[in-house]
């Protein structure tokens, strides 16, 4: 009998040995998801029988609540371990927090794992939303090491978090070409955290010569890291840096040409810390350290201040508008001076603060006019302001900010709002001592007499004249939108150079002097601007670029020649567009005309301009599922007319393949006026019997037009 229970005990030995026995008190995991910063393991148990996990969570607020899925499992060497039991909690149930705290314990059980397991993930679900903690420890050697781990972060962030200040001012800055590189890595970063989805980086660095940001991608690889090369247009540039899928990193940094910086970003320290102690998951290394972990570590709230506070402003006039931004950053700049950061640190912040506040001053009209309707709960913003409304008057005084905040310094070009803040003003000049309405008449009027009264101009000059009596403030409508539209059909540039004329004018009284950074930043950008229709610059153009006097800006105005001509002959050879002369035809029959070609084809058409910019957007946001579409069978046809100058109209449908017109302004007009189009992109789709099914004024973004397409594919 003896030997039978010794046997037995033997057979059964492997079946007993099969699961572990030990107890971790506060481990500490590899990583855990995104989202899974209110709850925390507290305790891992095995035993030979099972596997318990107990956990606490923390939801911030009485009337909080959260669950958990009832299909919640534990990883072990590539198997999944389903949940057994729950304790403390209900499944797939809302629960809310214990009475005192606003926190919950509760305990997941899963079956036992073997004796040799060192780590288990806890996956509570497969979306980015659910709970998720990877390479959770199970015994005190896995706990040991991940600690030791845990240690040499925490040394290298209490490292970066020790900023000292050696004393010394910000450098000076100056325009110039170049490139720096950033290298980065998101530790904990792994596809699963975001349910398989590849996330990619992007910087965006604000380009103050072209009044537009420039973008660049990275890829992350399997450790989490990244490599990019950053073109900058000054010496030091601050620079943008986000996950766009994700919505996980949202950063700004400052750059310098020549140099490196180094980004690190943990993921399980984002959804510990990032509530209270953003040093302890982010920081920087290499150039510039020292201002950017010093800018990382504070409320950036409080060296600044935001569009909900700039509509709290109580005043009436232009003047108290002023003072009361420069009341708010006051109190900014006390901040920054009563702040442990570094000598050069606090003098990029206030360059910083300087900027926010000419941007907000630049556009006093617009921000006056949004702070009277939040105190009159007048929400709609397109509703006309009542008739008591009285419209601020812009005086060379209130402009004298331009002077006092130094925007025409080159130290200014530190600030990532410096682009935007140097945009603004030049809606602000021709307004001094002028509304907006009352500045166009005064155009207006010039024009009459240049252009003896023709009937574009003196239609629009006596509707304007009537709503500056009635002091009707908009919307406009669809009659005063189609006296407009044929007015800038015919003389739209006429009315530009007149007011850049009256621009400069001003510029310079206000300014009192045509030189300065800023002055030359607003000469080159009309000029810059037409890269971006892909208008190549020629001769007479260039030496007016040259004539500005900025060595570096002209030297920027033939790199982008040359870029933007290698790219047209490239869109050429690759050909896949095809250009169209349109027939006399009778106006109501241009459409039909144009689509005898598509018959049975879902189309897809665009109208457009090549001056456009919402325009030119949709154009790009569609280019990267014209393959596809075209594959499933949609037609593209591009409508535009006689305002998209010839050369750029040639070099932009280069690049655009699909079936291109370009119509006279009499076609046009009649075209709009048969689908009461008011403004352009306007989009039409063409289902398989040559019907329009749907249109779509402004651009919406590609997920409405794949979703329509897609329909119109199905039917």
């Amino acid at each position: 009998m003896k030997k039978l229970m010794t046997a037995a005990m033997v057979a059964l030995m492997p079946f007993i040995s099969m699961g572990q026995k030990a107890t971790i008190e506060n481990p500490t995991w590899e990583k855990r998801g995104i989202s899974s910063s209110s709850i925390a393991i507290q305790k891992v148990e095995t035993t030979p029988q099972a596997t318990t996990l107990y956990f606490k969570c923390w939801l911030g607020y009485a009337n909080n609540k959260m669950r958990i899925a009832k299909d919640s499992y534990i990883l072990v060497d590539g198997k999944k371990l389903t949940l057994t039991k729950a304790d403390g909690i209900p499944l797939d149930k809302w629960f809310k927090p214990n009475a005192k705290g606003f926190t919950r314990t509760f305990s997941l059980t899963f079956p036992a794992v073997n004796e040799n397991t060192q780590y288990i993930d806890f996956i509570e679900g497969e979306g980015v939303n659910y709970f998720k903690f990877f390479k959770v420890p199970v015994t005190e050697a896995a706990d040991k090491k991940n600690k030791e781990i845990r240690k040499q972060a925490d040394d290298e962030y209490a490292q970066a978090a020790n900023v000292t200040d050696d004393g010394k001012p910000l450098p000076a800055n100056k325009l110039a070409l170049g490139t720096s590189k950033l290298k980065g890595q998101i530790i904990g970063y792994t596809p699963e955290i975001f349910n398989g989805k590849e996330i990619r980086v992007m910087c965006y660095i604000d380009n103050p010569i072209t009044d537009d940001q420039d973008e660049v991608w990275a890829d992350l690889d399997s450790e989490g890291c990244f490599e990019m090369e950053l073109p900058l247009t000054s010496q030091y540039q601050t620079v943008g840096i986000l996950t766009r899928d994700a919505g996980l990193v949202n950063e700004t940094f400052l750059a310098t040409i020549g140099g490196t910086v180094e980004f690190i970003y943990d993921i399980d320290r984002y959804a510990e810390y990032r509530y209270d102690s953003p040093s302890k998951y982010k920081y920087f290394k290499g150039d510039n350290a020292d201002i950017n972990n010093s800018i990382g570590q504070i409320d950036l709230k409080q060296i600044s201040f935001d569009y909900d506070e700039v509509r709290n402003f109580k005043g009436t006039t232009a003047m108290d508008f002023r003072n009361y931004i420069y009341e708010l950053a006051k109190k900014a700049e006390q901040y920054i001076d009563n702040s442990s950061m570094p000598k050069k640190a606090k003098e990029y912040a206030k360059i910083d603060l300087r900027c926010n506040e000419g941007r907000f001053l630049g556009t006093g009209d617009y921000y006056i006019a949004e702070a009277y309707r939040k105190a009159h709960n007048i929400k709609n913003r397109r509703a006309p302001m009542p008739k008591d409304y009285k419209y601020p008057e812009f005086t060379e005084e209130y402009a004298k900010f331009i002077q006092e905040l130094k925007l025409n310094d080159m130290q200014m070009l530190f600030s990532n709002d410096y682009r935007l803040c140097s945009n603004e003003l030049r809606f602000l000049m021709p307004k001094i001592g002028l509304s907006g309405l009352d500045l166009s008449i005064a155009i207006l009027k010039q024009m009459m007499d240049e252009y003896n009264n023709d009937e574009p101009i003196a239609n629009l000059y006596n509707m304007f004249t009537e709503l500056s009596k009635q002091k009707a403030t908009g919307p406009y409508t669809e009659s005063e939108k189609a006296t407009i539209q044929k007015f800038n059909d015919k003389y739209a540039q006429e009315y530009d150079s007149i007011y850049d004329k009256i621009f400069w004018k001003k510029t310079e009284a206000i300014l009192g002097t045509d030189k300065g950074i800023i002055v030359d930043l607003m000469k080159s950008r009309p000029l810059m601007k037409a890269f971006e229709s892909r208008h190549v610059l020629n001769d007479i153009e260039m030496k007016t670029v040259e004539e500005i006097g900025n060595p570096v800006i002209t030297e920027y105005a033939k790199q982008c020649n040359a870029k933007l001509q290698s790219e047209i002959e490239a869109d050429k050879a690759r050909g896949g567009y095809f250009q169209h002369q349109t027939n006399e035809t009778e106006a109501d029959a241009i459409l039909v005309d144009i689509l005898k070609s598509h018959k049975g084809k879902v189309v897809y058409v665009d109208m457009w301009a090549t001056w456009c910019a919402p325009c030119r957007y949709g154009i790009a946001d569609m280019k990267p599922h014209h393959d596809e579409l075209a594959a499933k069978g949609v037609d593209f046809v591009y409508i535009t007319d006689e305002t998209s100058p010839e050369d750029e109209y040639n070099n932009m449908i280069a690049g655009m393949q699909g079936d291109h017109y370009r119509l006279s302004l009499d076609q046009m007009s009649k075209l709009k006026e048969k689908f009461h189009i008011t403004g352009i992109p306007f989009y039409l789709f063409i289902n398989k019997k040559g019907e329009v099914s749907e249109t779509h004024s402004g651009w919406g973004g590609t997920d409405r037009v794949m979703e329509l397409l897609g329909r119109l594919l199905a039917e």
